[in-house]
């Protein structure tokens, strides 16, 4: 029931009323709030982290990429971080490199990094 609460006031922050544009990302958005609910402690998306989204991309593939195609994941990531940059009032701006060159650099856990804020 609690983790049920977490998802649902996650799931709000990911809403924006009659917005075309985040009904498009909404499957995106919808993911991302699953495993933030499952995965992490975040209750507040503006507290969302590159290290919270390199572990989105690492849940995915050490899955094998089976639920979510390779492309799919950075999909999301792109969505994510275009709605936080533009739908929210985090003042943070997310400095992530989707290039090829840096995926080595997601698949390695980072040290010392907690995912619980």
């Amino acid at each position: 029931m609690k983790n049920q609460m977490r998802k649902d006031f996650i799931d709000r922050q990911f809403t924006h009323a009659n917005s075309f544009t985040l009904r498009m990302l909404q499957p995106s958005l919808d993911r991302v709030s699953t495993f933030l609910t499952e995965e992490t402690n975040v209750r507040f998306i503006t507290f969302v982290s590159e290290e919270h989204i390199s572990a989105y991309f690492r849940h995915h593939h050490n899955q094998n990429f089976n639920i979510l195609s390779f492309s799919e994941v950075i999909k999301d990531l792109k969505n994510l971080k275009f709605f936080l940059t533009n739908f929210t009032s985090s003042s943070r701006i997310m400095h992530l490199d989707f290039s090829v060159s840096s995926i080595q650099s997601w698949i390695e856990p980072p040290k010392e990094v907690t995912l619980v804020n």
